[in-house]
């Protein structure tokens, strides 16, 4: 009985006239994701590597090494945390260096932590006069920080203050809005690997996507008193 069962299906098989694709569907459709990962992970290498490439020269690590600009972009991050502070020494240290006359603090603005009344207190906590400081509470986003430096408060050479896996991005978005822009890396006190680095690769293909594809703009428009300044 079982031998004839298993002659039986042998017969089956012979007579599916079905298209190869119907019948190996489960093949196909595994190698087709198996390529679409590929064609992604490729992709992604690829713009993360030419992002570098194209603006690792314009980002330091020392301050002497700095050129100097008219005013400094600090990029807002979470009120509190080891990143902003180190950010804050960073722009407190150009400025003392000489390297900026002016400091833009730039973040979001929210009903219970605003980033950039924030920083400015930080700033004036490491000896950096009030009156130098500026405001954009609507930087929401790379991008927005960077465009409104150039469109909303009128600035043309900027040094770029944020960790260093952040500022090839930061720079690169800053230049597409006709910033002379260059980035001093504070310190990064999650070393090489950590949740941030591993973001930011992607976020560097979707700030090349927005520029290129998208022609993102900017969440809030307007002079820079409507942000606080």
């Amino acid at each position: 009985m079982r031998a004839f069962f298993c002659e039986a299906m042998s017969l089956l098989r012979v007579a599916d006239h079905r298209p190869w694709f119907y019948r190996h569907w489960r093949s196909v459709l595994a190698l087709g994701l198996a390529g679409g990962l590929l064609a992604v992970a490729a992709g992604t290498a690829l713009l993360n590597g030419w992002m570098v490439e194209r603006e690792s020269g314009r980002v330091f690590e020392r301050i002497a090494d700095v050129p100097a600009r008219p005013v400094g972009v600090v990029l807002g991050t979470t009120p509190g945390t080891i990143e902003m502070a180190d950010r804050l020494d960073a722009a407190a240290e150009l400025y003392r260096a000489g390297k900026v006359q002016r400091l833009l603090v730039s973040g979001g603005g929210e009903p219970t932590v605003d980033e950039a009344d924030a920083m400015r207190a930080g700033l004036i906590k490491r000896g950096v006069p009030a009156e130098v400081i500026l405001r954009d509470h609507a930087g929401y986003r790379t991008l927005d920080s960077m465009a409104r430096a150039r469109e909303v408060f009128g600035e043309n050479g900027v040094v770029v203050v944020s960790q260093g896996f952040h500022l090839t991005r930061a720079v690169y978005l800053g230049r597409h809005w006709g910033l002379d822009a260059v980035g001093y890396a504070a310190a990064d006190p999650d070393g090489f690997i950590s949740h941030d680095h591993a973001r930011e690769w992607l976020a560097r293909v979707l700030a090349v996507l927005d520029v290129e594809v998208f022609n993102r703009q900017p969440r809030v428009s307007g002079p820079p008193e409507a942000a606080g300044s």
